[in-house]
């Protein structure tokens, strides 16, 4: 009896945990790492072989600096969305010197407030989609008091969430679940 008992109330405290933690629970519990991120930057990279690989990068024309001198821009290939965009990136490390999350803004490569096919919802949109292509699969919608929505992905111990930042811009913040990292450390990322 006793153990019914048990039973029950844990199969209705799972009951009352949200879609989201539900799928944390069963992706961290499934054991799969996903440690790429993009460009063959990963989890775990330390953080000269990051630099190493994109002066590498940059020297092949296919990474810059950003405008602002703080990250990394990207330009993403055109054929890939129906828009161009680009991605402007710099991790988050670990204490002992590993990327643990990559924070980035997506931007419509030439937008204008006028260009009412190239407002921010769009740009959230387009994102997804081309994360989606990337991640193989699709996002679910995490609904926050008090907040625009969000998108969610969760492959193992990988989360991508996709958030409008403003009208002009996304931001996606890539983590990885398992890494052990002080609070200060994450998700710093680009403001």
């Amino acid at each position: 009896m006793r153990i019914l008992t048990l039973f029950s109330i844990l199969f209705l405290l799972a009951c009352q945990k949200s879609e989201y933690h539900q799928l944390v629970t069963a992706e961290l519990a499934s054991g799969k790492r996903h440690d790429d991120i993009f460009l063959d930057v990963h989890f775990g990279m330390p953080a000269k072989e990051f630099y190493d690989h994109c002066w590498k990068l940059n020297k092949e024309g296919v990474l810059r600096q950003s405008n602002q001198n703080n990250a990394v821009y990207f330009a993403v290939d055109s054929t890939l969305t129906e828009h161009q965009i680009d991605i402007n990136f710099y991790p988050n490390f670990s204490e002992d010197g590993k990327i643990v999350e990559m924070p980035c803004l997506v931007n419509y490569r030439n937008w204008t407030p006028w260009d009412k096919d190239m407002e921010g919802d769009d740009l959230v949109e387009d994102t997804r989609d081309l994360f989606a292509q990337w991640y193989d699969g699709e996002f679910i919608k995490l609904e926050r008091a008090g907040k625009l929505p969000a998108w969610v992905k969760v492959d193992g111990n990988r989360r991508t969430v996709i958030t409008k930042r403003d009208e002009n811009t996304a931001k996606v913040v890539i983590t990885d679940l398992t890494a052990e990292v002080g609070e200060d450390t994450r998700a710093k990322g680009l403001k």
